[in-house]
């Protein structure tokens, strides 16, 4: 960034900067198997997660994991969470809600 050279994208990918590269004319087979992956996940969630994510920069880190914990044992509470956690002792697939 600081010294502005391109990379490709192989590069960015072994820098941890993107999850991954797909061949242009794979792209949009790609996006839908993602975004359909993330709609049946648990939403809530995601949705917390993303939230603590973008106040991660306006908190110091005590405060951070104390906001974490308290997310995290909201979580627990969530319907999301009970199907998550039967789907896993079950070895079965959860069917999410967004609840």
């Amino acid at each position: 960034m600081l010294l502005d050279e391109p990379i490709d994208a192989d590069y960015a990918v072994s820098l941890g900067l993107v999850t991954e590269s797909v061949p242009a004319e794979e792209f949009e087979n790609r996006l839908g198997a993602m975004t359909a992956r993330l709609a049946d996940g648990p939403t809530a969630a995601l949705g917390e997660t993303k939230r603590l994510l973008t106040e991660s920069f306006e908190r110091g880190f005590a405060e951070q994991m104390a906001t974490e914990t308290d997310v995290i044992a909201e979580a627990t509470r969530t319907e999301d969470f009970q199907r998550g956690h039967a789907a896993f002792f079950s070895d079965e697939e959860p069917e999410f809600v967004g609840r």
